[in-house]
């Protein structure tokens, strides 16, 4: 056997020992062989046990059983430790000395931050954290997150040799375990227990990402309002029929679970009802509906095509654009802003609903900063020059093109020469008309018309700022104004409840009534009026508390009659028009579900008789519990039970004043969970998988602009599929803190808002003008945009 040589020693410990072997390290420990080449560093690593050793990446020594080797890795293990312990001081004593710190203009450069701190490590590790966030642009909200206190946490208990993980790792292995974690972490939070109860509504929806290209996601609504971002796929260069989608929304709802899924929302396009046909005839079960929300929009986008309206949102929409577009406009409106309404002019977003109506409202908002701004000396200064009566404007010279030889173009004398070669010097080159001198010139002209010439940009401008002048200071501008703002509140009012996380499904079809209502009563109608007073009051109550006083504003109506007569319209021709809007877009969106939902929705009961005169409503609950039951008995049942429901009769007698009460307060499936359940089974269980779904797709709005805060123009070159593993940690992420926020607080059962909505408030650093850039859509001058009240 070869004798013990000391390959790696360090003077004073003589005890890390290997044997040479053919040019091979032999440990005398584990008989464990390593090349010559070996460093120091991972020998000793080797001997130092196994957590040194795997930092490493080598083999941690295992000692074989013979008497005196274990004493022997024992003494042995310690000396490999000190000499990795003082290797590793030794190597941050010689960075420092390397370090030079290189001034520029007493500004120092990059370097060690312990120089900079005197080797406070405290002050040097915030001032790394502090300068890995302004380099890499993260917002300063980032340290309020809770994941950046764990993120910190976790480093202070990493060994210190753990460098991090590397660019490859995080964006392929890693993501995927983070995928997986958050997706255990949703099981944990108790989401899939609700949906084991209430069920799931999944919607869908497509997008155009920053590359233009075509993604389709899936979102789950809870029955709390919680939203769940099941996930995304491209669909490039594939054609979206009704059974592509089919077969993709087949495996979405498999994946989750299909007997879970209780319906299925889309938007109104053919592909999409064509695959809800498909999937209605698969799952027996699954109800197919259109999305109330954009439903709702589409009525303000009819509304924006009548005549009246679109006047006003054109003179709305002019004023805006010239105010944003030019800078000095811009500032001179943020002045006058800041003594009066504080606020700022938006524009239309994509994304969003009903925006149009919003940059309407604040138009109307700011009426008084606008008319200030339009008198202000500095707006005049950029009106056409004016000039006394009686004297002319001085003429301009006219302008004398000349040819590339020098010679003017119209000849000497003002007389143009008969032929090109007439002037001296070269001939003149013939130019090609431009476009826009083409286009202005009329098509039986045989030759360009100096009167026809385009305007310059600057003339443009001063034509705009008259006509927006003229506009902010006509009064008849801001009565149409006024009206269109007034006559929509209603419907806005709709259009936010059914794109907020509130099951509405029971309230849908009654507001829907109240609409005709509220154009009757606006007309004139003495009852409706009353009836209008009645239900706005009793809204009013249930959202701000029964103590809320009604004031005089709450309760304005404005008079479509009025409004017909300064517009000069046929007398009723408004208010025909609008009825006919509402109707025809209730029936589009209308449903059995919505009708079943209405009769068995608790605080509706006691008036379905009388907006219910065809019987709409009742038909339907009997369609939806022949569909949703699972025999011809338990059908029987239900209805038996509905009976006794509505004339309040045994197991709801309305003697139980706890549950008649309860019934104002409570969701509605809620409510029949609690109190129906164990009296009513088969009626309560198609009440409380009705009653909870969620109908809008307006959840994958949000999830678009998740998705384009992940994957945007500079971060363009996201797959599809890696895109939506990270907006699905993302948006999951923040359902599973708010969770569990809400049980730590003791609010779990309370509806759960949206995955940027912490604590009910925006966050304090934002400027007013990054919380409207979600809902604004800068657009150019010339840019051919039909203004509609669609956001």
């Amino acid at each position: 056997m070869a004798d013990e040589v000391l390959v790696f020693a360090k003077p004073g410990d003589a005890r890390q020992f290997f044997i040479d072997e053919g040019g091979k390290l032999k440990c005398t420990l584990c008989n464990e062989k390593y090349g010559s080449s070996t460093s120091p560093t991972r020998m000793m690593a080797h001997l130092a046990g196994a957590e040194h050793a795997k930092a490493a990446g080598i083999g941690g020594c295992k000692p074989v059983n013979t008497p005196g080797n274990i004493l022997k890795s024992i003494e042995r293990r310690k000396a490999a430790v000190k000499f990795l312990q003082e290797s590793q001081k030794e190597k941050v004593a010689k960075a420092q000395e390397k370090e030079v710190r290189i001034t520029v203009n007493g500004m120092a450069a990059p370097g060690s931050l312990h120089l900079y701190y005197n080797n406070n490590t405290a002050d040097a590790a915030t001032m790394a954290v502090v300068m890995f966030l302004l380099e890499s642009g993260i917002a300063f909200n980032v340290v309020r997150s809770p994941a950046f206190f764990e993120m910190l946490e976790a480093v202070k208990k990493a060994p210190v040799s753990w460098k991090g993980p590397t660019y490859n790792a995080v964006r392929t292995n890693l993501l995927d375990k983070a995928h997986e974690h958050v997706q255990d972490l949703m099981s944990a939070s108790g989401v899939d227990t609700e949906v084991e109860i209430f069920g799931l509504t999944v919607a869908a929806d497509a997008y155009k990402d920053a590359t233009s290209r075509q993604i389709i996601g899936y979102v789950g609504n809870t029955s709390n309002g919680s939203v769940r971002f099941l996930g995304s796929m491209s669909t490039e260069g594939e054609s979206q029929t009704a059974d592509y989608l089919f077969e993709h929304a087949v495996k979405v709802i498999e994946a989750v679970g299909a007997k879970t899924v209780k319906a299925f929302i889309t938007d109104s396009a053919s592909n999409e009802k064509g695959c809800g046909k498909l999937l209605e005839a698969r799952y027996p079960w699954l109800l197919h509906l259109p999305c109330a929300a954009h439903g709702t929009d589409l009525l303000l986008a009819d509304i924006g095509k009548l005549p009246w309206a679109k006047d006003a949102i054109d003179i709305a929409h002019q004023i805006v654009v010239y105010f944003r577009k030019y800078e000095w406009a811009q500032a001179l409106l943020r002045e006058e802003s800041k003594k009066g309404s504080k606020k700022e002019l938006v524009l239309p977003g994509n994304t969003r609903f009903g925006t149009a109506l919003i940059m309407i409202s604040r138009v109307v908002e700011m009426r008084a900063d606008l008319e200030s701004s339009v008198r202000n000396k500095k707006y005049l200064d950029h009106l056409p020059k004016t000039h006394k009566k009686g004297i002319a404007p001085p003429p301009s010279p006219p302008k004398k093109k000349k040819t590339a030889g020098g010679a003017s173009l119209s000849g000497a004398g003002g007389v143009a020469p008969s032929c090109p070669q007439a002037s001296k010097g070269k001939s003149p080159r013939l130019r090609k008309p431009s476009f826009k001198s083409v286009i202005a010139t009329p098509s039986h002209a045989g030759a360009l018309k100096p009167g026809l010439a385009v305007p310059s940009a600057k003339e443009k401008a001063v034509q705009m700022a008259k006509t927006v002048r003229n506009n902010v200071l006509d009064d008849d501008a801001w009565l149409q104004l006024e009206f269109l703002v007034d006559i929509c509140k209603p419907i806005y009012a709709l259009l936010r409840f059914c794109d907020s996380n509130k099951l509405g499904i029971g309230k849908l079809y009654y507001r829907f009534c109240m609409l005709l209502v509220w154009v009757e009563a606006c007309f004139g109608d003495v009852d409706k009026q009353a009836l209008w007073k009645e239900y706005r009051t009793a809204s009013l109550k249930a959202e701000h508390g029964p103590r809320y006083k009604v004031t005089k504003e709450d309760l304005f109506m404005p008079s479509i009659v009025d409004a017909e007569h300064n517009s000069c319209f046929e007398a009723g021709s408004i208010k025909a028009a609008l009825i006919d809007l509402i109707t025809s877009r209730w029936n589009f969106l209308h449903r059995d579900a919505h009708g079943a939902a209405y009769c068995l929705d608790p605080e509706s009961w006691g008036h379905i008789i009388s907006h219910d005169p065809n019987g709409e409503v009742v038909l339907g609950l009997n369609r939806i519990l022949e569909r949703l039951t699972n025999s011809a008995k338990e059908c029987a049942e239900a209805r038996l039970q509905w009976l006794d429901y509505k004339l309040k009769m045994n197991s709801f007698s309305g003697t139980n004043l706890v549950m008649w009460e309860a019934a104002r307060k409570m969701p509605a499936h809620l409510w029949w969970y609690e109190f129906a359940l164990p009296k009513a089974p088969e009626l309560s269980k198609v009440a409380m998988r009705l009653l909870s779904i969620c109908v809008r797709s307006s959840g994958l709005e949000r999830a678009w602009s998740t998705y384009e805060f992940i994957h945007n123009r500079r971060r363009n070159r996201l797959r599809a599929t890696r895109a939506s593993k990270l907006v699905d940690i993302f948006s999951n992420m923040k359902l599973v803190r708010m969770k569990a926020r809400k049980a730590a607080s003791g609010l779990e059962g309370l509806p759960i808002p949206w995955m940027w909505e912490l604590d009910g408030k925006e966050d304090e650093d934002v400027e007013e003008d990054e919380r409207m850039s979600e809902v604004e859509e800068l657009v150019e001058e010339d840019d051919d945009l039909e203004m509609m009240l669609v956001g």
